[in-house]
């Protein structure tokens, strides 16, 4: 793993700043087509009981990730992201996203 890698892997990786020091999400990728400006997917955003609370979705065109949580949960995904990630104000949900991709590719 290359110095730039091992550094982005430390940048999305979350604090131990939340209970348990356990992500309390996943997500699983259920679209992703390539395009001539980069590459599009979606993906479903898991609770840690396993409830679907919500979709991720890039553009591919070099934005953010559009995250849309239910209204139910959307209050315990912010505190969590907060928490997660309590220095990076602009990029955090970003990060949460970029991490929890991470973790689905590796398991």
């Amino acid at each position: 793993m290359s110095q730039d890698e091992e550094d982005y892997l430390q940048s999305i990786t979350p604090t131990a700043a939340w209970p348990n020091a356990v992500c309390p999400y996943k997500m699983r990728t259920t679209n992703m087509i390539q395009h001539s400006h980069g590459v599009f997917w979606t993906a479903d955003l898991y609770n840690q009981n396993g409830i679907k609370i919500g979709i991720v979705e890039q553009m591919g065109r070099g934005g953010p990730d559009d995250v849309q949580v239910a209204p139910e949960h959307r209050q315990d995904w912010i505190d969590w992201v907060k928490a997660a990630y309590p220095d990076s104000k602009y990029l955090a949900e970003e990060s949460a996203t970029a991490y929890l991709m991470m973790i689905e590719d590796n398991s």
